[in-house]
């Protein structure tokens, strides 16, 4: 049977980042992906991989933004991955779903989830984990 697997930023950025856990997420996603799983995200996790890997750059000392490594990573982050776009129904939601303590954008992340009827979220955030969990999706961390 095939799944629906939510990747926020902070899984798909180990496609792209060396950190610990980077190896086995990869290895996990290209085994799913050869078992035919399918893979979406929020377009918010567009823009909040592009500005963690600036940030990553701007840590590492250089002054200049290498546009075209930027892209080349955000490339590979994002390849195979659909887009879901942000509609004023998954917003609403989002005021709504899990705990109090879930911050705003992972109660995006969650909404997109919950309303696109995936079957896990992959993340590597504790609260949006537990928040997951909380309504019923469960949490994966390869």
């Amino acid at each position: 049977m095939v799944s629906v697997f939510y990747c926020d930023s902070s899984a798909l950025l180990k496609r792209t980042l060396s950190e610990p856990e980077s190896i086995r997420f990869v290895d996990a996603m290209d085994l799913w992906l050869d078992l035919g799983h399918v893979f979406v995200t929020s377009v918010l996790t567009v823009a909040e991989c592009e500005r963690a890997l600036r940030a990553r750059r701007a840590r590492s000392g250089s002054q200049l933004v290498d546009v075209v490594a930027i892209d080349e990573a955000m490339t590979e982050a994002l390849s195979g991955v659909a887009i879901l776009d942000i509609t004023r129904p998954i917003i609403h939601l989002a005021g709504k779903l899990g705990p109090q303590q879930l911050r705003t954008l992972d109660a995006i992340h969650l909404a997109t989830a919950h309303h696109h009827q995936v079957q896990a979220m992959v993340t590597y955030g504790d609260r949006l984990a537990l928040s997951s969990e909380f309504i019923g999706i469960p949490a994966l961390r390869p």
